[in-house]
């Protein structure tokens, strides 16, 4: 090679080769310090791409772990529920078992019907407050729920759970019924003598989202008896003394509701109010006259005026009994003497609230949607006064027994399929991360060694650059001989 001095050709080798080591080890060093093979699109385009695809699958897995884990609660406290209905059903089926027995007295049943009815109201409550996240998973109310458990949009990523309504049978329904607007609608139902009553029984179905604030009328006889609502609670004013009772439970929940009133005015404790067919209050009242009107949809006319829906509205003159207003509840017909007024709210009738009780007050409101309710179990749960009525009991409550048994069942097989599909979306996840580190996590022992070889290559090329920057200078000592 010639000895030059206008180009060190030598210098400018060592100087490419000593960057190309520069940048290695910097890179290197990156990878190291990152644990990543891969720290910018350059290092590896098309495996950057892949590794940021396999991240992403997995942390949409991690979320579907997170969604099944959610479905796995949702039926853990189906399943707790029902652990108690059992525990309760158990009960009631060695209060039935006793019972049946002959040599108890018609006291001592009395006492066991008394826990009896307890247990089945307590059973009701149960079915009614079993919730997840807002969701009512025992009555019926709850639709078949669809768990997102895989990372696609399909179908086949979806794992549906269902739990069956417990303790109701089936809806009960009619044609239809009438929609009050809370202002200015109510039906008038005359002022007949059949109708100026001491003591019988008023009842009807209604449905509303809120009656409205202070009292409004559902089936009423301004200064006799009435049914009102207060702030969206069930209760009854006495007009003689100017004092109300109120069962405190509140109505305003957009489910059908059976409500009744039996009364006996003047009656110290003659008068019951019954939601579904349960007795929520005992109270007295007093009439103060006979001179106004019966009134549907409203408590003073022309105030006082019910929002929402009634349907099926009846009036007795006789107090019927607690099993004739369970078999109203349950939208039967008991016996029908003493029924001096019945306004059948049906939806063929056109807009006409249909009186049939002979005073001819038809009404025209907007018409409402036909009636759908269920049966709370209590009803369904036969008394243990007598030997007879303790040996149906328990073939009613073995039936509930077996039922929440089956439910139990069909709980648990949801359980494991949940399981199984959330150990699928671990590995899978377990799986892709796998993929991705292969692709994106830094060899350790394969940058050690080459950090070790970078660095030699670093140190030789700064020698070297050293003395190939010398070379020129030769030339001087051939130019001085």
């Amino acid at each position: 090679m010639a000895i030059t001095i206008g180009s060190n050709i030598a210098s400018l080798n060592a100087q490419r080769r000593l960057g190309t080591a520069t940048t290695k080890l910097s890179e290197t060093f990156e990878r190291l310090s990152s644990g990543q093979r891969i720290n910018k699109a350059s290092d590896d385009a098309a495996g950057l791409s892949i590794k940021m695809s396999l991240d992403s699958k997995a942390r949409v897995f991690s979320k579907a772990a997170n969604n099944i884990n959610d479905g796995i609660s949702y039926l853990n406290i189906a399943e707790g529920a029902l652990v108690s209905l059992s525990d309760v059903t158990t009960r009631l089926l060695e209060l039935a078992e006793q019972a049946a027995n002959g040599t108890y007295s018609s006291i001592q049943r009395q006492a066991l019907n008394t826990e009896a009815q307890a247990l089945l109201l307590e059973s009701d409550r149960i079915v009614s407050t079993t919730t997840f996240n807002g969701i009512k998973l025992l009555n019926g109310s709850a639709a078949r729920v669809n768990i997102q458990a895989g990372a696609e949009g399909g179908a086949d990523s979806i794992v549906s759970v269902e739990v069956e309504k417990v303790g109701v049978v089936a809806a009960t329904t009619n044609s239809g019924s009438i929609t009050f607007d809370g202002v200015n609608d109510y039906v008038g139902m005359g002022n007949a003598a059949n109708l100026q009553l001491s003591s019988g029984t008023i009842d009807a179905w209604i449905n509303t989202t809120g009656a409205g604030t202070a009292y409004r009328g559902i089936l009423t006889k301004q200064s006799a008896y009435g049914l009102y609502l207060k702030d969206n609670v069930l209760m009854t004013y006495d007009w003689g003394t100017s004092t109300e009772s109120s069962t405190g439970v509140n109505l305003a929940d957009g489910q059908w509701h059976h409500v009744a009133m039996t009364f006996q005015a003047g009656v110290t404790s003659g008068t019951q109010l019954w939601i579904d067919g349960v007795s929520r209050l005992t109270t007295t009242i007093s009439i103060l006259d006979q001179t106004v009107q019966a009134v549907l949809g409203s408590g003073w006319i022309p105030t006082q005026n019910f929002a929402g829906t009634i349907d099926e509205a009846k009036i007795y003159n006789r107090v019927l009994s607690a099993a004739e207003i369970a078999t109203l509840a349950r939208g039967g017909s008991p016996d029908a003497t003493g029924l001096v007024g019945q306004w059948q709210l049906d939806e063929a009738s056109g807009l006409t609230a249909i009186d049939s009780s002979g005073s001819g007050n038809n009404g025209t409101l907007i018409n409402g949607p036909v009636r759908t309710s269920t049966v709370p179990f209590a009803l369904r749960g036969p008394s243990l006064l007598s030997q007879a009525e303790a040996r149906t009991a328990l073939t009613t409550f073995q039936n509930r027994q077996d039922e929440i048994s089956r439910q139990r069942g069909t709980i648990g097989a949801a359980q494991s399929r949940l399981e199984t599909a959330l150990s699928n979306v671990f590995t899978a996840k377990e799986n892709y991360l796998s993929a991705s580190a292969q692709i994106g996590d830094t060899n350790v022992a394969e940058e050690a060694a080459e950090l070790s070889q970078t660095q030699i290559l670093q140190q030789a090329g700064v020698a070297v650059l050293a003395q190939a920057n010398q070379q020129p200078a030769l030339a001087l000592t051939l130019l001085r001989g």
